[in-house]
């Protein structure tokens, strides 16, 4: 399983340098694609289809983009719903939701969605309320 990661220019391989210098490894399984603000839908398709080619052509992606309705996420939309293969997606990617990707993308489908959707929902509640005073 690969991670496809498609996001506005250049997060994606912003986001994924970050994910080396933390493993301190080459991982040849995030595949980036960096969307920039001149792009079509269908470039945006040809590039996520070649990155996917380049790996193999594997049978199922984690596909993770950074905003709804955006044109990386329309892309992304558009080439999934080619039906090539089984994914599962998330929109809003952040790196505690990359390195949960990447922690269990040799697990099965259902646990790397649970683990991926259990990430980003910690991310999303994890409101800081430390030295917080309430006001009489």
């Amino acid at each position: 399983m690969i991670i496809l990661l498609v996001c506005h220019d250049p997060l994606s391989t912003a986001m994924k340098n970050i994910i080396e210098s933390s493993f301190k490894t080459d991982l040849r399984d995030i595949k980036t694609v960096n969307v920039k603000p001149e792009e079509t839908i269908d470039s945006i398709v040809s590039a996520i289809n070649s990155e996917w080619e380049e790996a193999g052509k594997p049978k199922t992606v984690i596909a993770l983009t950074d905003l709804q309705g955006a044109s990386p996420s329309n892309g992304l939309h558009a080439w999934l719903m080619k039906g090539l293969v089984d994914y599962i997606g998330f929109v809003g990617v952040n790196i505690p939701m990359l390195i949960s990707a990447v922690n269990h993308r040799f697990d099965e489908t259902k646990e790397v969605f649970k683990k991926i959707s259990e990430t980003s929902q910690y991310c999303s509640n994890s409101i800081i309320t430390k030295n917080v005073k309430k006001r009489n």
